[in-house]
């Protein structure tokens, strides 16, 4: 108890201290009362999001086979960057929200107000900023501007080796190639941020892949890997699920967890049998999409989903605590009123069914898409450039 005050009375004579302290006081408080306070008031939560997603666009420069890009009604989900004047209605959640993800759907590196955000929060806001990308535009400038501003971590998704290629249309051979680049401007100006890990969409033709894939995260110096379930946005992508393939998907990943305890690689695998989890995303995130869209959670992030509510039209506060999050936060609290987006949600029962959602152009009679994992012109001169 002496040993904490005094380490409390220390914080206290810097800034960075003070806020350090400031935030372990407020995770203690929201890990104590939030869920009973929110049980007390109907579903009430007096306490800001810890973490906080920004989309700086859903454009994308790949069309990878699996991706609900693909599939969705495009009249519902139009293209378009998030405008600079939206961000600024959200920097006030800044200044409460420890962690921006700035990325949901597309490519981040494309949206072109990206790293005048990235910038903003790195410079004004004491965030920790990650993000998933493909990979493509980790061409040197980019890679300097990610170093520079102060990026703290970066996924790459990478979904195999020799696999990759047809589910995502380019070689593995330039995502080696980009990310040793941004090791090497690291490496140049003395900085260990941006951490890169691998993030990759495993199913039946690239599981047995895994291994592999663990041996180029070593050969790159990356400590973490993370492997999630593909989801079925189509008719013909079911027999891809690794729940169809359970002992296929177990011997290669119990050869990659082996191989990734020899290489010093941090592995999280999904499970392989059915799984129940409580969900704590509209308790502790916002989603936030390009045209101001606020939604609960990681996959309630396209139309004809879950929408809470737009920026445009209400503060973040009135949208936090508006009937509908409450209503949400009371149904995953006591499991009655549920919605079927959730009750059928993979985030919270992961198994097959969970794992089919068929989207308006995924049906049997549209089949495979001709663009599926192909690149458009601009995208083979980018690749074709930085080779």
């Amino acid at each position: 108890m002496i040993a904490q005050t005094r380490k409390a009375v220390g914080l206290l004579g810097t800034s960075d201290g003070r806020k350090q302290l400031k935030r372990s006081v407020a995770r203690r408080l929201r890990e104590q009362f939030m869920y009973p306070i929110a049980r007390m008031t109907g579903g009430h939560n007096p306490f800001a999001p810890v973490k906080i997603a920004i989309e700086p666009t859903n454009r994308c420069n790949l069309k990878c086979e699996f991706c609900a890009r693909l599939y969705w009604d495009e009249a519902d989900n139009p293209e378009d960057d998030i405008p600079i004047e939206l961000f600024e209605k959200i920097e006030p959640l800044l200044e409460k929200s420890p962690k921006v993800i700035l990325q949901i759907f597309g490519e981040p590196l494309m949206g072109k107000a990206f790293f005048n955000m990235l910038e903003r929060i790195k410079q004004n806001y004491d965030c920790h900023v990650g993000f998933n990308t493909n990979g493509i535009l980790l061409h040197r400038r980019n890679a300097e501007r990610l170093v520079r501003l102060g990026a703290d971590e970066v996924y790459v998704s990478i979904d195999g080796t020799d696999a990759f290629k047809e589910i995502r249309g380019i070689p593995i051979k330039t995502m080696v190639r980009n990310i040793n680049i941004l090791n090497e401007v690291k490496a140049e100006l003395g900085s260990t941020k941006p951490d890169v890990g691998i993030a990759m969409v495993a199913m039946k033709k690239n599981v047995h892949e895994t291994a592999d894939l663990v041996d180029v995260a070593a050969s790159l110096g990356i400590k973490n890997m993370w492997v999630a379930h593909m989801e079925a946005h189509a008719d013909y992508l079911i027999d891809e699920l690794l729940f169809n393939h359970v002992e296929l998907a177990r011997t290669h990943f119990d050869i990659a967890k082996a191989r990734a305890k020899e290489v010093g690689v941090d592995l999280v695998l999904p499970p392989l049998e059915k799984t129940e989890y409580f969900c704590d995303q509209p308790f502790n995130t916002m989603w936030i999409n390009w045209d101001g869209a606020v939604r609960p959670c990681c996959r309630a992030v396209y139309a004809n989903t879950i929408d809470i509510g737009n920026l445009y039209e209400n503060s973040w506060e009135e949208i936090w605590n508006s009937q509908a999050m409450k209503d949400l936060r009371m149904s995953l609290l006591t499991g009655e009123g549920m919605i079927e987006f959730c009750e059928k949600c993979s985030h919270r029962v992961l198994c097959k069914d969970h794992l089919v959602r068929i989207l308006p152009r995924g049906n049997a009679e549209e089949g495979r898409p001709t663009e599926a994992a192909t690149l458009d012109q601009e995208t083979q001169a980018e690749v074709q450039m930085n080779a």
